[in-house]
């Protein structure tokens, strides 16, 4: 083992002789677009065969249920049954956010290949939502001096559910190869096309109801005092506790399942276009 980190070592400190001679470093700015966002760098050539890029990339994109519904035809929504009260009712969204700072070695000693390595922040932020549609109603009841009562959570008060995809690191490694020049070499432009990936660590998934989804929230008109609730709506508060509770537990337990089918997935896979403009 020493002996190959020996060997790689005199390796690369001939080549980085080699290659100085009467090489003047170059400054530059490099455009970028990839599956992880756009962005841009700034890169740093001492050597020939070598740069050092540093710059920020990143995305962030909404896809809602009015954006889906022309395509699919119909209203796109999803119902879950509730004891004593009307479905709960919700609007699909889904949000896909990154960004990164990040700080790549770029070596390319022959050729049109090239070979990266690096670290970055890596801020990927994946949610599928469920938006409330409409408020939430529970059967009604004739109270006396009141009149007819349908108790509701409002919309408003519900609250989003939420499946959050979370990757383990928020500093990530990252290795790629690429096509083309990683910065310009013998022209004042270049372009490349880079594969790569972040090692973001082994993937968890959340899965939350909405907060807003609890007893207390419920909406009773303020006419109807604290007897006549327990009189005549007791039953739906306990059903409504226990239904949330029933319903978290199996959701954790079907999340634990996933969590354990992707965690050796934990490589995010980048490709990347590329621009380079040497200024000086």
């Amino acid at each position: 083992m020493r002996a190959t980190k020996l060997t790689l070592c005199l390796l690369f400190t001939g080549i980085f002789l080699c290659s100085a001679g009467d090489f003047k470093p170059q400054f530059g700015l490099s455009l970028k677009g990839s599956t992880y966002g756009l962005g841009a760098d700034v890169y740093f050539r001492p050597f020939k065969v070598l740069a050092i890029k540093a710059g920020y990339e990143g995305l962030a994109t909404q896809l809602t249920a009015d954006m889906v519904q022309p395509v699919a035809g119909d209203a796109v929504s999803v119902r879950i049954p509730m004891p004593s009260g009307s479905d709960m009712i919700f609007n699909p969204e889904a949000r896909y956010n990154t960004g990164s700072l990040s700080v790549q070695l770029g070596f390319q000693p022959i050729g049109l290949f090239y070979l990266t390595a690096g670290v970055g922040t890596f801020n990927l932020d994946m949610q599928l939502l469920g938006v409330p549609a409409t408020d939430l109603s529970f059967g009604s009841q004739d109270v006396p001096n009141v009149g007819t009562v349908t108790p509701i959570i409002k919309k408003e008060d519900l609250g989003n559910f939420k499946i959050q995809f979370n990757p383990s690191k928020k500093l990530a490694p990252y290795f790629g190869i690429g096509l083309g020049s990683f910065v310009p070499r013998n022209k004042r432009v270049s372009f490349a096309l880079e594969l790569g990936a972040y090692y973001m660590g082994s993937p968890t998934l959340t899965a939350t109801l909405p907060a807003g989804l609890r007893s207390e929230n419920i909406d009773y008109g303020a006419q109807v005092t604290e007897s006549q609730k327990q009189e005549y709506f007791g039953s739906i508060e306990t059903e409504i506790d226990g239904f949330i509770n029933d319903m978290q537990n199996e959701i954790n337990t079907n999340v634990a399942d996933i969590n354990t089918q992707i965690e050796p997935f934990k490589i995010y896979p980048v490709i990347k276009m590329t621009i380079g403009i040497k200024v000086l």
